[in-house]
C-alpha cells in the first residue's frame, strides 16, 4: 500500500485519544515532545486535519457513561483476544504440529 493510500477511517475522537495516550505515557522522544507535535505528525501520517484536538480531549475527560479511554480499552481487548486465540488449544492444529 502506498503512503498516500493510508488514511485514518475511524472516529476522530479515537485518534485524539491515541495521541494523548502516546503523550501521557511518554512514548515519543523520551517524553520530550509536545501534544501539538504528535498531533502534527499524526496528521501528516494519516493525511488528516484534526480540528480542535484540545476541545476533543475535553470531551474525552467529560465522558461519564463510558471510560475516558474507551478506544484504548477496545484496542487492549482486541490485542488480548488475539493473544488468547493464538495461545488457545486447537486440537486439529496441534496434531499437525506434532507430526512435523
Amino acid at each position: 500500500i502506498k503512503q498516500a493510500e493510508i488514511r485514518w477511517t475511524g472516529e476522530q475522537v479515537n485518534l485524539v485519544e491515541l495521541i494523548y495516550g502516546l503523550y501521557y505515557t511518554g512514548q515519543i522522544n523520551h517524553a520530550n515532545v509536545e501534544v501539538k507535535d504528535i498531533l502534527a505528525l499524526v496528521e501528516r501520517v494519516f493525511d488528516i486535519k484534526i480540528k480542535a484536538a484540545y476541545h476533543v480531549f475535553g470531551n474525552i475527560r467529560r465522558r461519564k457513561n463510558i471510560s475516558p479511554t474507551a478506544f484504548l480499552d477496545k484496542m487492549r481487548e482486541a490485542i488480548i483476544k488475539r493473544v488468547d486465540d493464538d495461545l488457545a488449544y486447537h486440537p486439529h492444529k496441534d496434531k499437525l504440529r506434532n507430526r512435523l
